[in-house]
């Protein structure tokens, strides 16, 4: 048996610490602060439940994919022999991990042309690098991706944390949207570009979808970490800068519910929710929320690890788990699923609970919401609240509810309609960037600008000041 080449060992070390180390976010996805609407009368009956969709043509018996594991090596081929066996009994999609390493060594093509030849009917989605991209790949290697394993979609994956942190890593990301251009004007196979842990923004999509992408994989924080993944690989090479560097930004980035969110109202192309989705409820809320499709890929790892009948077992348990959900709510398919009201919770604090915002029907407030005399937006994306006439205190509004905000027509308390809201960022110290946002458009930033600035900034606080609230045609009541 011929040595393991160095990509190989890194393929294979990836596996194993996936599987034996903690390299999970320390945050939640921002599943945790949502809430599907219970109907007491579903009006339907639990069999008549349809979970069937349809992504780049393909059928799908349920919305779930297996995201992006591996490939490269003879233990990654055992794992995505047991992947596709399971997707295609159960109907599912499947994706395969970079196939950098077969087009630059053939001779572990069959690593992953496995996956189409135990899933002769599934939806298949291939694998290439930006950072490839950059360094002079293109239509050529993206072809070569496809043929190889007869793929129904092209995954781009957008890594730069991961690289960023990890020991030698490919950073060249310069004119990277110039490639996917042309890459997406060649080919008609479908381009999904996908993130791999930190999730994708609102910007990032509008200016993928004007590219020429057909989908996004948001891949949030919430999941797998792959700074923390190759943290651990730096420890063990006693590299202790990039050691460190992978310990500060183990949870870097937008937390997977608010990437579904913003991805999915700002662009028209179809979203597939992974990163940290473990059940089937938090299948059902990411459809909800937007999504077409949802991937998961560490805990079928694990279970594949396991063999065939293990995962199965699991999948099936996610499955009858999504169905119910999906009874609970009254949807009888997909279709309807995406359009059933979704509760945020809004707070978190001395007295959150009264405070909740409803999707799909209207934002409700309680009326017993203080008057406020400013609103925090810290770098952990929540927005603290300061009570006026009484002891100041932190009250922490969700992500999730952040985003809704963002995205919205809001309605103040007692139901009345938010006029105007003033935003700064703030910046070292000095305040710029005012956006003014008036009767329904209440965006923290006008979307219709493309100055939106999402919930989680990596820059600075954000201030919010100077929310005008009052019913429609009466006089403006200015709050604080």
């Amino acid at each position: 048996m011929r040595p393991l080449t160095e990509i190989e060992k890194r393929k294979e070390r990836h596996l194993r610490l996936s599987l034996d180390e903690n390299v999970q976010s320390d945050i939640g996805t921002g599943f945790e602060d949502v809430r599907l609407i219970h109907k007491a009368l579903p009006e339907i009956d639990l069999d008549e439940i349809d979970t069937e969709t349809e992504l780049f043509g393909k059928r799908l018996a349920s919305p779930l994919i297996v995201s992006a594991i591996t490939g490269g090596t003879g233990f990654a081929k055992e794992i995505n022999s047991t992947l596709a066996e399971v997707a295609e009994e159960l109907g599912l999609g499947i994706g395969v991990g970079s196939q950098r390493i077969a087009l630059e060594d053939p001779g572990v093509e069959h690593t992953f042309t496995v996956v189409r030849e135990k899933a002769p009917s599934s939806l298949i989605m291939g694998n290439i690098g930006c950072p490839q991209l950059s360094i002079g790949w293109g239509v050529e290697e993206a072809k070569r991706c496809i043929d190889m394993i007869e793929a129904d979609a092209l995954g781009i994956h957008m890594n730069p944390l991961q690289e960023a942190v990890q020991l030698g890593g490919d950073t060249q990301y310069r004119d990277v949207l110039d490639k996917i251009k042309a890459i997406t004007g060649e080919l008609e196979t479908p381009i999904v570009m996908k993130e791999t842990g930190a999730g994708i923004s609102r910007e990032v999509a509008v200016s993928l979808e004007a590219a020429g992408a057909s989908a996004l994989e948001v891949s949030g924080v919430g999941g797998t970490s792959w700074a923390a993944v190759e943290h651990h690989i730096a420890r063990v090479e006693g590299k202790k800068s990039q050691e460190a560097l992978g310990e500060a930004l183990w949870n870097w980035g937008i937390p997977t519910a608010i990437s579904v969110f913003e991805t999915s109202r700002s662009t028209d192309l179809k979203v597939i929710a992974s990163g940290g989705i473990r059940t089937g409820v938090e299948i059902a809320k990411a459809i909800a929320l937007g999504a077409d499709a949802v991937g998961i890929a560490q805990p079928f790892l694990e279970k594949a690890v396991g063999g065939k009948d293990v995962l199965l077992e699991h999948v099936d348990e996610i499955l009858r788990e999504f169905r119910t959900v999906m009874f609970l709510v009254g949807a009888r398919n997909v279709i309807e699923l995406k359009a059933v009201p979704v509760k945020f919770l809004l707070g978190r604090g001395p007295h959150p609970e009264p405070h909740n915002i409803l999707l799909g029907r209207r934002i409700f407030v309680n009326p017993a919401w203080p008057v406020f005399e400013g609103c925090h937006v810290f770098r952990d994306g929540h927005l603290g609240i300061n009570r006026l006439n009484s002891h100041r205190f932190k009250q922490q509004i969700t992500v999730a509810a952040f985003a809704y905000l963002c995205f919205n027509e809001c309605l103040g308390p007692c139901g009345q309609h938010v006029w105007s809201c003033m935003c700064y960022e703030r910046l070292s110290n000095s305040i710029h960037f005012p956006a003014l946002s008036i009767g329904k458009e209440f965006l923290l930033l006008h979307n219709k600008s493309g100055r939106f600035l999402a919930p989680v900034s990596p820059h600075g606080d954000i201030i919010v000041k100077n929310l005008v609230f009052g019913p429609k045609g009466a006089e403006k009541k200015q709050f604080f």
